[in-house]
Order: structure tokens, then sequence, then C-alpha cells
């Protein structure tokens, strides 16, 4: 169930509509003529003329059921129905007709009602497209009547304008979903399509909150064109897409590869250093605990055991020598890797503009003191690394130690700067109400009714002139009433007549 509302100025073109078709049947009619479609329009005319001054005193509205409901709706449904959703849109104590149509595949009736009731108040068609929307659902739920599934069975070659748009973004996100695994990839197929991707990011960070699409000059909102599309669950479902197609790849090669797996299986030690490298210089930009790196040091620490007990069978020769020159290789990559994410930190915090603040500065002179120590830790141990266990670990243990320090001070650091950031803040608005107080001067006049005879004569005019317009408003309201008497004698008068 679908209603559509609208309003015009003139009864006749809506009346010839609704029963100037062929197949066009009137179902039920209140408070006027039903001879033909003049007088029911003269009828809508005369009682419209209670209220001349409303701009808009035509109401109409089509009420749509899907084709799986065409089975139930006879005309007495049809016309209870109708009735029903006139009662919770508040259509009440006028003059209306009820007409059904049968041009198209799924049973629909047309309402036209006047909007100027029988006790000559007007029937409001405030926030109307809200409350039709509640009431179709309030009544598909009472009576059991079909709900639509999506968006999938809108015919959309009847539509025109912004709501074309709209269906045409809808089926074009759909679709361009079924062949991407990335947002870059998402993003270029709708591009292809005409349509323009937008992300909305939350104040001035890098949070994505929400997108729109753009098409034809028009935009709408993600969530606006289909609640499906909001930016967390399109995100969701890219995700998906990628591991499943990841998943898929690595079953499809799972054969081919089975031997470099075990392969790996040897050397992984050297990647579990990396992660835990990683893990704790990751803790730098997150000031939430990170236990990635207690699950490395564990798998780490396995990893030794393991091989001891290799070493104790005899089961190490050429293998191993090439396993601890490829740790090598891995562990001085990492640390190259670290130490020019130092150097790229430093230069950073040079750039940044230095507050008043003294903790902020001690904060940031403290912190580039630990990224130089780290620096010349990397640099000392690098040149004397071997394949020595107990140097690695020593190693590991130095470089966890140093990043842990790097990780407090920076979020000491983090929460003054937060602090700085909110003074500012405050000291922006408090200039900014300061702006915006205006300065009221009060000028004082001084009139001398014997030397101000203009002044005088401004005052008589002025009572003349109110004068003149109560007598106006008194005999605009005596006409008023006299017009009023004259309709209500016409209006009886036709009556008679039609009986």
């Amino acid at each position: 169930m679908i209603g559509k509302i609208s309003k015009g100025a003139g009864f006749r073109g809506c009346v010839n509509y609704v029963l100037g078709k062929p197949d066009a049947k009137l179902l039920a009619a209140e408070g006027v003529l039903t001879d033909s479609i003049q007088t029911i329009t003269d009828c809508f005319q005369s009682q419209r003329m209670m209220k001349p001054h409303i701009r808009q005193p035509v109401g109409h509205i089509s009420l749509s059921y899907a084709p799986e409901d065409a089975s139930r709706m006879t005309d007495e449904i049809l016309v209870s129905l109708a009735k029903e959703y006139m009662q919770k849109m508040g259509i009440k104590e006028t003059q209306y007709i009820i007409a059904r149509h049968k041009d198209q595949k799924h049973p629909h009736v047309h309402i036209v009602f006047n909007r100027v009731d029988n006790n000559r108040r007007t029937i409001s068609d405030r926030n109307d497209c809200y409350r039709n929307i509640k009431v179709c659902k309030e009544l598909k739920e009472k009576y059991g009547l079909y709900f639509g599934k999506g968006k999938d069975r809108v015919r959309t070659h009847r539509l025109k304008g912004s709501d074309k748009t709209k269906y045409e973004i809808y089926h074009a996100v759909k679709n361009s979903l079924g062949k991407s695994n990335s947002w870059k990839q998402f993003i270029s197929e709708l591009s292809k399509q005409g349509i323009k991707t937008e992300f909305k990011y939350r104040g001035r960070s890098n949070v994505i909150q929400g997108l729109s699409f753009t098409k034809d000059g028009i935009t709408f909102k993600a969530s606006d064109i289909d609640r499906s599309f909001s930016y967390s669950k399109l995100d969701r479902q890219l995700k998906e897409t990628n591991s499943h197609s990841q998943r898929s790849i690595r079953m499809a090669t799972n054969g081919s590869h089975q031997p470099a797996m075990q392969h790996e299986n040897t050397y992984n030690s050297g990647n579990d250093v990396v992660e835990s490298i990683a893990g704790a210089f990751g803790g730098l930009f997150n000031p939430a605990p990170n236990y990635g790196d207690e699950n490395a040091e564990a798998a780490f620490q396995r990893k030794l055991k393991r091989r001891k007990r290799e070493e104790s069978t005899g089961n190490h020769s050429k293998t191993d020598t090439k396993m601890k020159e490829m740790e090598n290789n891995d562990f001085i990559h990492t640390l190259d890797a670290v130490y020019n994410l130092c150097s790229e930190i430093k230069e950073r915090i040079v750039s940044v503009e230095i507050t008043d603040e003294e903790e902020s500065n001690d904060g940031i002179i403290l912190l580039s003191d630990n990224l130089q120590r780290l620096q010349s830790e990397i640099a000392e141990m690098k040149v004397g690394l071997s394949s020595d266990k107990d140097g690695r670990d020593k190693l590991r243990a130095a470089i966890n130690l140093r990043l842990k320090e790097i990780n407090e001070v920076y979020s000491a650091l983090s929460t003054t700067n937060e602090r700085i950031f909110a003074g500012q803040e405050r000291i922006s608005k408090e200039l900014q109400r300061i702006q915006s107080l205006k300065i009221q001067n009060d000028h004082t006049h001084v009139i001398d009714f014997k030397t101000s005879r203009p002044f005088l004569w401004q005052v008589v005019m002025a009572m003349i002139i109110l004068l003149l317009l109560v007598g106006n408003v008194y005999q605009f309201k005596r006409n008023m009433d006299l017009s009023d008497n004259d309709l209500k004698y016409r209006l009886i008068k036709n009556v008679r007549w039609c009986f």
C-alpha cells in the first residue's frame, strides 16, 4: 500500500482526470451530487467559496496496492480502506469522492476531497507526507497487506526528476558492489556510470562518518537512497567480498605453494621478530594497550624451543645456516625501517610550532631525545649483529624497552596537546562572543511644544489617519458579513433547485 498526495487550485481538472477515463468507476461520494462530472465540480466549487482566499483547496490522494493483494481488493474493501485512511489522516467532515481505475496491473483508487470542510475550516496539510507513510504502514500491518521487498520492483521508467536519478544511483551502487572488492574499485565502477562519490569526515579528523552520491547535479546521502548503503554497511560488505576473494585465491593455489609453506615454517622466527617490533612501534600512535607484543614474544619463545629440540636431534645443517642468514637479513631490514621511521618522526617534530607551555616543550624534547637514543642503539647493534641468538635477544629487548618509553612520552604529549587545543578553543569562543557584542548608544531628544508647530500638525494628522483606518475596518467587516449572507442565500436557493 502506497499513498501519493497532491494538492491543486481547480477542481475541474482533477475531477475530469479521476472520472474521465473509460475504465474509471465511482465507488463512493459524500456531500456532492453525482449526476455528472459537472455537478460534482459545482458542488466542490460552491463549498470552496466559503474560504475563497485558500490557494490550493483541492486534495488528491492515490492509494495503490501490490499485485499480490489484487485478489482481495474488492470495491467494498477498497472503499473501507480509503475511508479509514482519510480518518487517520484527519480528512473529516468534508466533501469527497472515491474512484477506482483499472488501467494498471496493481489495484488503486483515487480520492478527491475538499480542503474546506463543512464547518468552513481548512483541513491541515502539515507534515502530510510523513503522516501518509505512517498511516500506510499501520494499515498494512493491521490488515496483513503485502510489504514490498526493496526497490528492485519499482518501475523506474515511470519516474521523473530526482526520483528517477535516485533509483538510477540505487541500481548502479548495487551492481558496482557485485563487481568490487575494495573502495577504489567501487568508486571507479560508479565513476564509469557518471556517479561521483564523496566522503564526509568527522570534524577535522580523517575519520569517515558518511558518504554521498552525486549524479546529474543532484546529490543524495547514501542512507537516503537505501538504508543498506550507509558507509559502515558498504565498508563491511566490501571487506567481506575481499576476504572471500582472498580465501578463494588461497584455496586455488594451496597445492602449488605447499613446499613454500613448509620452507616458511623453518625460518618464521625472523618474521616473529619483525611482528614484535612493528607491534611495539605501532603503540607509539595508539594509546590503547597493545597485546601483539606478548603474543609475538610467546611465539618467538616457542620457535626457539622447537629449534633447540631440532639441534638436539641433529636435524640442522645447511638448512639451519640458510635460516640464520635469512633471519639476519630480515632483522637488518626491520632495523632499517625503524631507523628511517624515527628520522621521519624527528623531522615532523622539528616542523611543529612550539607552544608557550613548558610541559609541552619538555615532552617534545624528551620524545626527540628518545628517538635519537633509539637510532644510536640501532646503529651500534646493527654493526655487531651476528648469528648469535643471545645477541639478537638482547637487541630485541633493548628496542622494545626504548619503544615503550617513546610510547609513554607520546601518550603524555597527546594529553598535553588536547589540553592546549581545548584552551585555544575556549579562547576562540570568548573572542567570538566579545566580537558579537553590540555597543548601544542612547540618544535623548527634547521637544519644545511651544515652538514645535510641525510636531503638533503631525500628531493631528496621525489621529485623523487612525480614525479613517478604524472606519475602513468597520466597513470591511460589515461588507464581509453581507457577502456571507448573500452566499448562504444563493447556496440555499441552488440546493432547492437541485432537489
